[in-house]
């Protein structure tokens, strides 16, 4: 792989993780989280297309933050390989 796609993946990396560390990311995850699970478990005698919807939503927003997790470790992957092949850090992890 190029140094440029490596490079890309890493700022991408470096994008995603504070995405994932910032408090109000967290706090709108969670809260999204817990509402979508108190309805569907208070939601029993509700038609079941509505708890599949209910499911599909929880299901989406665990695909979201699997989705940046993944990005992550491709940019951690890249990182390693930018030291491997062009013996240069990323240039997030280079000092000034």
């Amino acid at each position: 792989m190029d140094e440029f796609k490596l490079r890309k993946q890493s700022s991408r990396s470096e994008q995603a993780k504070r995405l994932l560390e910032n408090e109000l990311f967290k706090e709108a995850f969670i809260a999204q989280r817990d509402l979508i699970l108190e309805i569907w478990e208070k939601s029993e005698k509700e038609p079941q297309e509505f708890r599949e919807r209910l499911w599909y939503q929880y299901q989406g927003l665990l695909g979201a933050k699997e989705h940046l997790e993944h990005v992550i470790r491709t940019g951690k992957d890249a990182d390693k390989k930018l030291m491997e092949q062009f013996g240069k850090p990323s240039l997030s992890k280079r000092t000034l």
